[in-house]
C-alpha cells in the first residue's frame, strides 16, 4: 500500500512539474482575471475579482516558429484546465487581441482541453487571420462566447475571461521574435535621404 501511495504522489509531482518553467511558478499564475465590454474594434477591459475553483486557466502553453513562413508564424498549442480539478476542459474559447481592442477568436479547445493554431506576425499590412505585431505585444485571452461584430469577425464582445501577455508567454517559451523586416517603403525612404 506504501508503495502505490509513494508512485502515485511522485506521479502527482511529475504532472506539476509539466507546468512549471524556469522561475517555478506555474504558467496559470501569469494570467489576469478582466471583464470585456466590446463595441468591436475598440474595448474596455477592466480588471475582474477571480473566482477560484471556477477559472478555466493555461495549464500549458508552447510556442514554436513555423519553419519556412512568410510572413513569420508560430504555432501556439496548449492545453486548458479547470483551476478546481486540473483536468482539461471540453470547448473554452481562446481569444487573441492587443489592449483596448475586441479579441479575434483564434481557437476552440477538444475534448481533452487542448488546442492549436497559428498566430501570424503582421508584416507589410498583411491580414492573416489572428495576427500580432513583431514585439508579440497582445493578449493572449481564455474563456468567453465568441459574438460576431459588425464586420462578421468572431470576437469577444463582452464576458469574464483570464487575460494572458503575449510577450510573458514568449519568453516563458525562450522564443527568439523575428526581427522585422524593412517594408519596401521604408527601404525607398532610406534610399532617398
Amino acid at each position: 500500500m506504501r508503495t502505490i501511495l509513494r508512485l502515485t504522489c511522485l506521479s502527482c509531482v511529475a504532472i506539476f512539474c509539466v507546468a512549471i518553467h524556469a522561475d517555478d511558478t506555474p504558467v496559470h499564475r501569469l494570467g489576469k482575471s478582466v471583464d470585456l465590454d466590446a463595441k468591436a474594434p475598440a474595448a474596455n477591459i477592466m480588471a475582474a475579482v477571480p473566482r477560484p475553483g471556477y477559472e478555466r486557466v493555461l495549464g500549458r502553453l508552447v510556442i514554436e516558429p513555423t519553419p519556412g513562413s512568410s510572413p513569420p508564424s508560430f504555432f501556439v498549442s496548449g492545453r486548458v484546465i479547470s483551476d478546481n480539478t486540473g483536468t482539461g476542459i471540453e470547448r473554452v474559447a481562446i481569444f487573441i487581441g492587443q489592449e483596448d481592442q475586441a479579441p479575434e477568436l483564434a481557437a476552440m479547445t477538444n475534448a481533452d482541453g487542448d488546442f492549436k493554431f497559428r498566430l501570424w506576425i503582421m508584416v507589410d499590412h498583411r491580414n492573416p487571420s489572428v495576427n500580432i505585431p513583431p514585439d508579440f505585444s497582445g493578449y493572449l485571452y481564455v474563456g468567453g462566447d465568441p459574438s460576431l461584430s459588425h464586420r462578421n469577425v468572431l470576437r469577444l464582445m463582452s464576458g469574464y475571461a483570464v487575460r494572458y501577455k503575449l510577450t510573458e508567454l514568449a519568453e516563458r517559451n525562450q522564443l527568439k521574435l523575428p526581427v522585422p523586416a524593412e517594408s519596401d517603403d521604408a527601404k525607398r525612404q532610406t534610399k532617398k535621404e
